[in-house]
């Protein structure tokens, strides 16, 4: 029997699990946790979209050769095949256009040679949206880092508190 991952164990330590309290943490950890959960939502979104524009580049590209973005072959029908994207560059696209999402990638699968251009376009906006987003964010980031690192090194100091309200 063949197992995927039979050697690695996953703990989780961040700030999402509440359930699961083997350490305490004091607020300065907290404040670490949050700034590096952050960086890795906006680092997942950003790569999933230049995924999803790597995907459609290409066949942006063939539809242009083809002529069909701008209706000259009106005879022939551009038709997107269930593996060109995953799930990732799915949810990229409905990501982008949020509530109106499902619409998008309806309209993705019916008419793909009028959809692909736009969406591509509208992801290229976004990755560099959110490019600058995270390069603004990073002075924030780095000035929360050198607040909080240096405190949440002091793990006694929660027991200390306790004790001194005890008395």
């Amino acid at each position: 029997r063949a197992v995927l991952n039979d050697t690695w164990v996953s703990v989780p330590t961040g700030s999402e699990d509440f359930a699961f309290k083997n350490m305490r943490k004091n607020q300065y950890e907290e404040a670490l946790f949050k700034c590096e959960d952050d960086r890795y939502e906006i680092d997942m979104v950003i790569d999933s979209n230049q995924s999803a524009i790597r995907a459609l580049e290409p066949l942006a590209r063939e539809i242009v050769a083809l002529g069909l973005s701008t209706g000259e072959n009106v005879r022939y029908r551009y038709k997107l095949e269930k593996r060109t994207l995953n799930v990732i560059h799915l949810k990229a696209i409905a990501r982008i256009y949020g509530d109106c999402g499902t619409e998008i990638l309806e309209l993705l699968r019916r008419n793909p040679a009028g959809a692909i251009p736009v969406i591509l376009n509208r992801l290229k906006q976004k990755d560099e949206e959110w490019c600058k987003a995270r390069e603004d964010l990073n002075k924030p980031w780095k000035d929360s880092l050198e607040r909080n690192y240096y405190k949440s090194l002091d793990h006694r100091s929660f027991y200390f508190k306790q004790s001194d309200k005890k008395e």
